[in-house]
């Protein structure tokens, strides 16, 4: 089970991977993303903290990414 689900994680990682590369409103919510699962999932906060920042530098109102 936990394995089924790791890999689901990593599937998801995938799609977010994949729509970080596409310029458009969706951008910056994909880094945010990216940034959550780099936070909680892949345990590296420096790799979180560059993902938020270039999602807040896309998108400022980015709320998933730390805007208030």
């Amino acid at each position: 089970m936990v394995r089924h689900i790791f890999g689901v994680l990593m599937q998801a990682r995938q799609h977010f991977e994949a729509g970080s590369l596409f310029e458009g409103h969706a951008q910056a919510a994909a880094l945010a993303w990216l940034g959550r699962w780099e936070a909680e999932v892949g345990n590296d906060p420096a790799a979180a903290r560059d993902f938020f920042q270039a999602s807040l530098n896309i998108n400022p109102e980015q709320k998933e990414a730390g805007a208030c």
